[in-house]
This record gives structure tokens, C-alpha cells and sequence, in this order.
């Protein structure tokens, strides 16, 4: 791949890259979402203009009140503060920041399924529902309403906090997806904000975390970033308005 090579050749130079890891469970289901993006993307674009502006109507002052919030609470004492900068591997690879993400991400399609910005109700629901719970603890799964199993969060989001890779091809793989996903936007510059980006980088690593956790594996597979991916473009793909229920008596 050179630098003056035309987009249809960098493209199938990727595609070649893509099959090294067609062995890999689910890669080729992730890899035709890859190579649809480049012609049906309208989806990424509408999320990337929704990054760049506050999701809820007004500021965000709404007081749901600590105890309604546990799980997030308990994320937020496990990772501890936010590094200042994300640099792996002389940074974790996974941090609060990654958490905080995975609401941003929701918050985003929430906004995108219904037209307009969240109101302090559905704010407020977002986070009293088990959205969270569902994603990371069911991954893949999430809009399924499976049972939440029953963990210490706390050492759980320890052990997220301390995951990594599990080999090179591993890291190879996750480094291989994110790259296309930008190589996408680069054709025509078609409007996929570096803020967008790295929000699906994020979300998609700590979901693959939440993957290795599940399948009691310390470190991430080429499965585990798979999943993480095809997770991300499931939930960005549904409505997810249907998996979080109005709470109208949240103030009480």
C-alpha cells in the first residue's frame, strides 16, 4: 500500500489483511459490516454529528441520587481516576474513560432512534436502567433481557481495569478493524469525527474485556475483539429506546 495508490487499491489491501483472521469466531460477519461501511455509512455520520453536541436538552444537572446508581459507583471506585492520557501500553488499556463511553455510545443511538435531545426523564432513565448491566455482563447479548448474573462489580471492574491483550495477533486484530473503520471516513472525508472514532475505539475495548471477563479469561482474544466490535455496531444498529423504560417517577 503506497501513498499513491487509489482508494479501491488501499481497500482491497485491507480486505486481504481481513482474511488473516478469518478463522477467528464471527470475523467474517464483522468484516462484511467492515466492508459495507463504505457505502452505506449514513448511520455514522448522523452519530458523529450527535458526538460533537450535548446530548440532553439544557445542562446536566439531574440529581438521580447515588443510590439509584451503584453500578456506576462501583466502576468509578474499581478504575479509579482517569489516566491523562490514553497511551497503552504505558497506560492501562481499559479506564474509566472507556466506562463512561459506553453511556456516551448509548446516549448517542438513544438520540439518533428518537430526533431530538434527551429530555431529564429519559436522561435520568438511561442510567436507572440495567443498559449498563446488560452490555457488560451479557456483551453480545445485551437485548436479549437475559438475567444479570450475580458479581462483585467492584472486582470485576478491577479486573477490567488490569486486562490486556492475550497475544500480538490479538492486539493485531483490534488494531486491524479500528484501522479500516478510519480508513472508511478517509475515502471521501465523508464526516466520521475523530471524537466518533475513538468513542467506537473505546466502547468496542471495553466490551471486549466485558467478553474475556464472561468467558473467565483474563486477557482479550481475537474472539473477545470480535465481539466487542459486533456488539458496538448492534447496538448502534437497534433501538435502543425499547430496552430502557420510561421511569417518569424518577424525581420521587
Amino acid at each position: 500500500m503506497g501513498l499513491l495508490d487509489s482508494w479501491d487499491d488501499i481497500f482491497e489491501d485491507y480486505d486481504e489483511k481481513l482474511t488473516e483472521f478469518s478463522d477467528v469466531v464471527g470475523f467474517n460477519e464483522l468484516a462484511d459490516i467492515l466492508r459495507n461501511l463504505r457505502y452505506d455509512h449514513k448511520v455514522l455520520i448522523d452519530l458523529s454529528v450527535i458526538c460533537a453536541v450535548d446530548t440532553k436538552e439544557g445542562a446536566y444537572n439531574v440529581d438521580i441520587g447515588d443510590d439509584n446508581m451503584s453500578f456506576i459507583l462501583n466502576a468509578k471506585d474499581a478504575f479509579g481516576s482517569p489516566p491523562f492520557m490514553h497511551f497503552p501500553p504505558f497506560t492501562k488499556l481499559l479506564s474509566i474513560h472507556s466506562f463512561k463511553n459506553l453511556y456516551g455510545l448509548v446516549e448517542e443511538v438513544y438520540v439518533l432512534n428518537s430526533g431530538h435531545r434527551l429530555t431529564d426523564t429519559e436522561y435520568a432513565s438511561i442510567y436507572l436502567s440495567d443498559i449498563g448491566e446488560q452490555l457488560s455482563f451479557n456483551v453480545e447479548n445485551f437485548d436479549k433481557n437475559l438475567p444479570i448474573s450475580v458479581v462483585d462489580e467492584i472486582s470485576f471492574f478491577k479486573k477490567l481495569k488490569n486486562i490486556s491483550f492475550r497475544d500480538k495477533r490479538a492486539k493485531k486484530v483490534a488494531k486491524l478493524i479500528y484501522s479500516y473503520f478510519c480508513v472508511v471516513d478517509g475515502e471521501d472525508d465523508i464526516g466520521i469525527s475523530r471524537d466518533f472514532s475513538r468513542l467506537v475505539y473505546f466502547v468496542s475495548s471495553y466490551l471486549s474485556g466485558c467478553s474475556a471477563l464472561r468467558n473467565r479469561r483474563d486477557n482479550i482474544s481475537c474472539e473477545d475483539v470480535v465481539t466487542g466490535y459486533l456488539t458496538v455496531f448492534k447496538l448502534i444498529n437497534c433501538d435502543v429506546r425499547s430496552l430502557i423504560p420510561l421511569m417518569d417517577d424518577w424525581k420521587k
